[in-house]
């Protein structure tokens, strides 16, 4: 890791002093300088935390009370088995509370005013190429609602598709699943078939969060995915600009 800390067999080792703890139970189970004394090492524990590899991605469970047990972190069936593969992600550092992003996804207001322009006009909505404007825009129609059995998720639907001049091209069909504050699958569909989109925002310090998108597609539609990712990111960029201007 980052810190200098690293993983030991079965223990997390600690950079500073080289303190081994088990991974299993949190306890201090080897200090080089005091081996013969087990007094101290009761005295070390680390927190244990309960997780999930699911899809590529390791989730760790955090909840003010410890009690409230963990969500279950749905698993693609495509991506498991290989028919998805990875294509390559975004990652945004945003300055904005982690409740700013999935609130976002559900204000159907900013759509037109953040999304509309195409995204051949840029991430800049203040330099936005009038001339590229005025050739085409990005139409939405969007739906969300609380799931019905699972309280921590939201269902969106979302269609988009690209208008240029007067012509309709490029529709897609969007699933959307809001887990939560920190993840979101995306379900496309298109004309050319479907890929699948993972989000996740990971909080790095107090009002920082980290933003990344995964992609994942069959094999032939690589080349769709890499527009897909070029797209999102354009997109993503507005709303970061927005957030970190807040």
């Amino acid at each position: 890791s980052g810190d200098g800390g690293h993983v030991s067999g079965s223990c997390i080792e600690c950079p500073f002093h080289s303190w081994k703890f088990s991974g299993k139970t949190g306890e201090c189970v080897d200090i080089p300088y005091a081996k013969n004394s087990q007094e101290i090492q009761k005295l070390g524990k680390i927190r244990k935390w309960k997780s999930a590899e699911v899809d590529g991605l390791i989730f760790v469970w955090y909840h003010v009370d410890e009690s409230e047990e963990p969500w279950e972190i749905p698993s693609f069936k495509d991506i498991r088995d290989g028919n998805f593969i990875y294509q390559g992600s975004n990652d945004f550092k945003v300055n904005c509370h982690i409740q700013e992003i999935p609130e976002n996804g559900s204000d159907m207001a900013h759509f037109d005013a953040v999304h509309s322009p195409n995204i051949l006009t840029g991430a800049n909505l203040g330099k936005i190429n009038k001339s590229i404007l005025s050739i085409g825009q990005h139409i939405f129609n969007h739906h969300w609602k609380q799931n019905e059995t699972k309280k921590h998720i939201s269902d969106i639907k979302l269609a988009c598709f690209s208008r240029f001049w007067k012509l309709k091209l490029l529709k897609l069909n969007c699933e959307i699943h809001q887990i939560g504050p920190g993840y979101v699958t995306i379900d496309i569909s298109t004309i050319f078939g479907k890929i699948t989109v993972l989000q996740t925002v990971t909080p790095i310090e107090p009002l920082v969060q980290r933003l990344s998108h995964h992609f994942y597609a069959p094999r032939h539609l690589a080349w769709f995915a890499k527009m897909s990712i070029y797209a999102e990111t354009v997109q993503v960029t507005r709303d970061a600009m927005i957030w970190n201007s807040k």
